[in-house]
């Protein structure tokens, strides 16, 4: 049973590397506290549809959970802003929150025009164009005085696949070439950011545009990978 007291699957041996002898247990990552306002934003996800093949126009849709962690109602302004280099959108939504809740937030184009983007910048895999990324910050204020804030960056683009023969990925309606590599983490857990951005640039200047991740590792932290990911044209968990 090589899932039980392990970090992750091949620190027990496998076939690119030799056992572990202490199985790579014990803390792996930083240990850190956080705090907040009794107002928090969670969990913001951001998804763009494209309009093609004019790409004239894509519509964003930006959801969030507000988090009242008070006893008491708060009431404010959720604040949204879509940067692109000197190009800012804004918009400001009032909320109303009870006590001790919680709120599933969505803004889209019904709610907010801002969000039908005009000429967007689209977002292309290596060997395509430049992985254009936007800035949504997305920050809740309260009329008492609490703040949360929240930024992530966020590429414009649709990707799908069609079977003619073999499978045929697009991005953006165009075909692509897929040329990928598999990504297995350091077999000691001897990373490090810097690391990751320099063998992500390694994989980007040998013209690769797709990363696959061994699943049984587990998905790697977020923060690592926010810039130099997104010059690849995609980072897949396979199992």
């Amino acid at each position: 049973m090589i899932s039980h007291n392990y970090t992750k699957w091949d620190a027990v041996g496998w076939d690119w590397q030799p056992a572990v002898r202490d199985r790579d247990m014990g803390i792996t990552e930083d240990v850190f506290l956080s705090f907040t306002d009794e107002l928090e934003l969670k969990e913001v996800y951001i998804t763009s549809e494209p309009n093609l093949p004019e790409a004239d126009y894509a519509e964003m849709v930006i959801s969030a959970n507000l988090i009242n962690h008070s006893q008491e109602a708060k009431e404010g302004i959720v604040t949204g802003k879509i940067i692109f280099e000197t190009d800012t959108l804004l918009f400001e939504v009032p909320f109303n929150l009870a006590g001790e809740t919680a709120k599933e937030l969505t803004f889209d184009k019904r709610h907010v025009a801002q969000l039908r983007i005009s000429d967007p910048q689209l977002w292309w895999p290596v060997g395509y164009g430049n992985p254009n990324l936007y800035k949504v910050e997305l920050s809740a204020q309260s009329s008492d005085g609490d703040v949360s804030t929240v930024v992530e960056m966020h590429g414009i683009r649709k990707v799908e696949s069609r079977v003619e023969g073999s499978r045929i990925f697009t991005v953006n309606g165009k075909d692509v070439f897929v040329k990928g590599g598999n990504w297995v983490l350091d077999m000691t857990l001897n990373w490090t950011a810097s690391r990751y951005e320099e063998e992500i640039l390694l994989s980007k200047n040998a013209n690769l545009n797709l990363l696959r991740v061994w699943g049984p590792q587990g998905c790697l932290q977020k923060h690592f990978f926010m810039q130099p990911i997104n010059m690849v044209f995609y980072f897949g968990r396979i199992f």
